[in-house]
């Protein structure tokens, strides 16, 4: 019988920014989608860890996929779901990629856009704070590992991929996004806890979604594409939580 494995970001609060980056389902995210995982799908409350608000900084989202990777067998079942904010910063020009230009510069060829999506713990910030955004490329090169033991994986991303804030319908829907990190790549580089390992090959087609490549290794939700934004608003009926991010709400009923 395969063993079961989850960890469920949920991030609400962004210690370094304003008032209006402010989220406020992210948490009730994380804690339905606990409630479906082990109500539901019966996996053992043990074997899901939660990261809520500060808990939820780089250093613990990266030791959370980490433990995946650990505790993972053959054909044991793994969830990640993240539900903050999403934005997407400057691509590196990559080592024997492809390249276009755009805008007078050169990009790699395989991120169409130009821009890396990222996500974004608790503790990143803009400058003079540091720069500790989780990158698509970050999140792949984990892939690899986890489903070199086992290929039933299952990604949920409740966040915006784009680069613009807006508001709509007052604070009844608000939008999970934030500005497009606009540093250098060398101010990029050089505010990384690490240097990020990149192999150009596996990210020569990227998925629908924009983040990661084709595969049938893992299986990735996304509430909007790399262009696109999601959306968190107040919701009645079915859930004891009355604020939710309209992918993991619907998803999970």
């Amino acid at each position: 019988m395969p063993a079961k494995y989850a960890v469920l970001v949920g991030i609400n609060r962004y210690p370094h920014y304003n008032e209006k980056m402010q989220l406020k389902g992210c948490v009730n995210d994380a804690r339905r989608m606990q409630m479906v995982l082990v109500d539901h799908f019966r996996f053992d409350a043990a074997n899901v860890r939660e990261l809520h608000d500060e808990a939820a900084t780089r250093e613990a989202i990266l030791g959370g996929m980490d433990w995946l990777v650990e505790v993972a067998q053959e054909d044991d079942i793994v969830v990640f779901h993240y539900s903050g904010h999403g934005r997407r910063r400057k691509a590196k020009l990559r080592k024997n990629s492809k390249l276009r230009p755009t805008d007078g510069e050169w990009f790699d060829q395989s991120e169409g856009t130009g821009f890396d999506s990222t996500l974004m713990p608790s503790n990143t910030g803009p400058a003079p704070h540091p720069h500790l955004d989780i990158t698509d490329n970050t999140i792949n090169n984990w892939l690899e590992r986890l489903t070199a033991k086992t290929r039933n994986v299952t990604l949920i991303f409740d966040a915006c991929h784009s680069g613009t804030v807006t508001r709509g319908g007052g604070d009844e829907v608000k939008i999970r996004t934030a500005p497009a990190d606009d540093r250098t790549l060398e101010e990029l580089d050089a505010a990384l806890p690490e240097p990020e390992v990149f192999d150009a090959d596996v990210h020569a087609k990227k998925g629908k979604s924009g983040w990661l490549p084709l595969s049938d290794h893992y299986t990735v939700i996304s509430g909007s594409r790399d262009s696109e934004t999601s959306k968190e608003s107040d919701v009645s009926g079915s859930s004891p939580f009355n604020r939710h991010g309209a992918l993991t709400y619907h998803l999970t009923n």
